[in-house]
């Protein structure tokens, strides 16, 4: 998964670059941004429900929480439409 750093750079809507070529955002493209990075975020966790632990260092628990993260229940908790 990809960090904010490594999407912003990627990212193509900025407003412009300045002399020293760094990007410049408007506030109305850092608000779209981020909730891109968010929703992007809980989509790659619905496809790896137990990336979440991995991520955490919580290995040794996915066989007692396996069965019930899934992708519907990432989904429920953080739907899409809610990220704003």
């Amino acid at each position: 998964m990809e960090t904010a750093e490594e999407f912003l750079e990627k990212s193509d809507n900025y407003s412009y670059k300045d002399d020293g070529g760094n990007k410049i955002y408007y506030d109305t493209q850092i608000k779209e941004l981020i909730i891109e990075f968010a929703k992007l975020h809980i989509q790659e966790l619905a496809k790896n429900p137990t990336k979440l632990l991995t991520d955490f260092g919580l290995e040794a628990m996915q066989e007692y929480v396996r069965e019930g993260i899934t992708t519907e229940s990432i989904l429920e908790a953080y739907p899409l439409n809610n990220i704003k």
